[in-house]
């Protein structure tokens, strides 16, 4: 599975951070760290996840965890931003609870395993969507990439056609620009058309601060 720790997300121009599929956070801190952002919001399906997120990062007052299904947290999350701000977005939501150890692939044809469609329709209806960026992890579960020598392997291959398709991302967003990127498992981008964003690695100063950071949690943890 991919990450954002990797890239540099300090000149994308927004003022809110939204991701669904906490994890262990780190790409959450990455982007407290080193997004510049005013708040950011992490949504995660798993009380146990959600709540170790919550005691990690209580004392940064802008991070909100919301214990939710993607989809309902995102619905909760716009309904609190000012119409006018500009998200990043980072989908990683599909497949949860591998962090719990409790990873159920017997379920992954459910919504909730799933849910990337409804998260994209759920943001297309926000009104300043055109000004926002949205990164979407893992890539190769819903279209085949180039050169993916990992290939599906056996836990995804029986995925359901109608998860491995994305021919409705362009009437969600007819007014952004859609990129690919085929480094890792892929990542989409959907962006406005005039953002100069991509996905490049992070620089020596970003890592420097996520080192110094991490040396500072471990101290007073």
């Amino acid at each position: 599975m991919g990450s954002l720790v990797r890239f540099n997300i300090a000149n994308c121009g927004c003022d809110v951070f939204i991701e669904t599929g906490t994890g262990n956070g780190d790409s959450l801190n990455h982007a407290y760290i080193n997004g510049n952002f005013d708040i950011l919001y992490s949504i995660e399906i798993f009380k146990d996840t959600a709540k170790r997120a919550s005691e990690r990062f209580k004392k940064k007052k802008q991070i909100v965890i919301f214990n939710a299904k993607s989809t309902v947290g995102l619905k909760k999350v716009l309904n609190e931003i000012e119409f006018k701000k500009k998200l990043l977005v980072f989908l990683d939501a599909h497949f949860p609870g591998e962090t719990e150890m409790n990873f159920d692939r017997s379920s992954r044809e459910n919504q909730s395993y799933l849910p990337l469609r409804e998260e994209l329709e759920i943001l297309s209806q926000y009104q300043n969507i055109e000004n926002c960026i949205i990164i979407v992890d893992d890539l190769r579960l819903y279209e085949d990439i180039p050169n993916d020598r990992k290939n599906m392997g056996d836990t995804f291959s029986t995925l359901n056609k109608k998860h491995r398709d994305l021919s409705y991302i362009d009437s969600f967003f007819p007014n952004s620009s859609i990129n690919r990127y085929y480094f890792d498992e892929g990542y989409l981008v959907i962006k406005p058309k005039d953002s100069s964003f991509k996905l490049t690695k992070l620089g020596i100063l970003g890592k420097f601060k996520l080192l110094i950071h991490k040396k500072i949690e471990r101290i007073y943890k």
